[in-house]
Parts: structure tokens; sequence; C-alpha cells
């Protein structure tokens, strides 16, 4: 699946891909790629960030694994 980084909490290790009709969460484990990047480029250019990622379901709602770079 594809969508764009919604927002990212750097502080707190984890962010939320807009995935179109759901929005998913993702820990700084799941990403794929060096963390500091992405949160440069999303900090510099928004919602623009586009990534593909795994869905699943957790207790807490939808999350995103293997999150990785378009």
């Amino acid at each position: 699946m594809t969508g764009y980084i919604k927002r990212i909490l750097k502080e707190k290790n984890f962010g939320f891909i807009d995935g179109g009709k759901r929005e998913f969460f993702f820990h700084r484990d799941d990403f794929v790629g060096v963390w500091d990047d992405l949160v440069a480029d999303v900090e510099a250019g928004g919602e623009s960030v586009l990534v593909e990622f795994e869905e699943a379901e957790s207790r807490k709602g939808p999350r995103a694994s293997d999150v990785r770079r378009v």
C-alpha cells in the first residue's frame, strides 16, 4: 500500500501515514531507512513524502509496518 507521511513526532519516535481512507500509525522501528533523513524531509516538505508499507491491525487501530520511501 502507498501513502503520504502525515506527521512525525520525532521526540517520541513515531508518526502517521495518510493512507487515503485510513490513517496508519508507525514507529521508528517500522521504518526501513535513515530515520533522521525522513524526519528532515517531512519537516521541510510537509506531507509530500510518499511511502509504501504493509498494513496491519493492532489493538489500538491501523498500523503500518515495513515502511519504505518510494
